[in-house]
């Protein structure tokens, strides 16, 4: 009975694995997978805005710049494929001389176009023309991006500086075009002008010499031409834009100690205690004018041209003539003064 029953036993226990091992091909075979793929297309970037504004990054700038005066330029651009393709943007700042608008880039030049441009991989640099007064302020808060981001969409600020001979334009006819330039990793690209810009006239002056001297003079003597400098002149050198004149003063008085003497501004032919002195831009007493204790124009120096960024140099001649009465003796001293000015 006993050999029977383990005969048993083990029977069932062989139906049971038989059916298990039926079981599990089944189970196998009702799922599967397969690999798929797509290649998505390359989206051009799109130049969305550009506006000019102060350096503040708030107040609208009008389409105006002045050398020597920072703004900031706001770049909106966007790419479907995500801002983060967006790999560089060139800047162009160009002078249009009819203002057209049809204008493109061409090679920068301190009075003509200044370039700056973003990469990814470094930011904001200034491309040229070196060696100029044109600038860009790289401080972290200043020229940056992107910011303000959403999935395709960044904001760029280049924050910039017109060099002082960039060439003055008029409401009419010459303009300033600024051109953005977007590319992304393909070299895909688009681009925005802004035609509209002005740019407003600059000037600063410098007097070479600092000082100057009639020498020792006379009661009564006329047309002292200066001694030194040797050249009988002082020398003036401009920086502008555009047009410019020179204009000059003196002050009222002329003194010596405790002893003065009054610039007269009227006659060639100063009475007791005054003095008359003369200015013109060449060595030629005949065509002077007499110097006022006001700023007027210098004779010869009422139309001076646009210059380089080293300035033109102008020279202006003097004549001192001494009233025939009225003057202690003594070393008098004053001073002349000379100042830039829109022609």
């Amino acid at each position: 009975m006993v050999d029977v029953k383990k005969k048993c036993v083990g029977a069932v226990l062989m139906v049971a694995v038989l059916l298990m091992a039926s079981v599990l091909p089944a189970l196998a075979a009702t799922t599967g997978q397969s690999s798929g793929s797509f290649e998505l297309g390359n989206e051009a970037p799109q130049v969305v805005s550009v506006n000019l504004l102060l350096e503040d990054e708030n107040t609208d700038a009008n389409n105006q710049m002045t050398p020597q005066t920072e703004y900031a330029l706001k770049i909106v651009a966007s790419d479907a494929n995500g801002y983060g393709d967006i790999s560089k943007i060139t800047v162009y700042i160009y002078y249009d001389a009819n203002g057209d608008g049809a204008d493109e880039p061409g090679s920068d030049n301190p009075q003509t176009q200044a370039t700056y441009q973003w990469t990814s991989s470094g930011g904001w640099t200034f491309v040229g023309p070196a060696g100029s007064t044109w600038g860009i302020d790289t401080a972290a808060d200043q020229s940056r991006g992107p910011v303000s981001t959403t999935t395709t969409t960044g904001t760029w600020y280049l924050h910039f500086i017109p060099g002082k001979v960039a060439t003055q334009s008029d409401e009419d006819d010459s303009k300033w075009i600024i051109k953005v330039v977007v590319e992304d990793g393909n070299s895909a690209s688009d681009s925005m002008k802004d035609t509209d810009n002005e740019m407003q006239w600059y000037g600063e002056i410098q007097v070479d010499d600092g000082s100057f001297d009639f020498g020792s003079v006379n009661l009564g003597s006329s047309d002292n031409p200066i001694t030194t400098p040797n050249d009988h002149n002082i020398d003036i050198t401009t920086v502008s834009n555009g047009q410019h004149k020179i204009q000059a003063k003196t002050d009222a008085q002329w003194s010596s100690g405790g002893n003065n003497v009054n610039v007269n501004t009227v006659s060639e032919s100063p009475g007791a205690g005054e003095i008359t002195i003369e200015h013109f831009n060449a060595n030629d007493e005949t065509s002077a004018a007499i110097v006022q204790t006001s700023y007027t124009d210098v004779q010869g120096l009422t139309s001076i041209g646009q210059t380089s960024e080293t300035g033109t140099t102008s020279e202006i001649y003097m004549w001192l003539t001494v009233g025939s009465e009225g003057i202690m003796s003594g070393t008098y001293t004053g001073t002349y003064y000379v100042q830039i000015a829109n022609a």
